[in-house]
């Protein structure tokens, strides 16, 4: 895919909006659903300008259906995400396999594991919680994109 400059500006805004977000709901104690789904959003965004106008509808199953666990070195899940994503941001896409599609496929990675950790974790403590988030992903798997 060819991705022009100023998609890569916007994306660039996206993982700007998500490193925010991130740090933010760390200094507030955690995550909640609107949190986490707002990063799921900009992040199918990303996937959108990055790589492809079809990602949602590839990747959101992902976000979806539990994923085998992965050894984060003792790190939080949001840990690994931020470095992921301060890693990505701002990084000039080029043509061809570089170090920014092995950023983008970590950050995606870190992403992924994020997202079922706080669903897994919901699923142990709040059930209403989980369904209610788990309908926020549906809504956008069924839209097949994000805007």
């Amino acid at each position: 895919m060819n991705i022009d400059a100023e998609e890569n500006e916007r994306a660039d805004m996206y993982l700007e909006l998500m490193i925010r977000a991130i740090k933010q709901s760390q200094k507030k104690g955690g995550f909640d659903n609107y949190s986490v789904t707002l990063l799921v959003h900009h992040w199918l965004k990303v996937g959108q300008l990055l790589r492809s106008p079809l990602y949602v509808r590839e990747y959101i199953i992902e976000f979806v259906r539990s994923q085998a666990p992965v050894a984060n070195g003792g790190r939080k899940a949001s840990e690994v995400l931020l470095t992921r994503l301060q890693r990505l941001v701002g990084y000039p896409v080029t043509a061809g396999v570089d170090p920014h599609v092995v950023y983008f496929n970590e950050a995606q990675k870190a992403m992924i594991t994020f997202v079922d950790q706080y669903r897994k974790a919901l699923a142990q403590s709040d059930a209403a919680q989980l369904n209610a988030f788990m309908e926020r992903l549906l809504i956008i798997r069924q839209a097949g994109k994000v805007y």
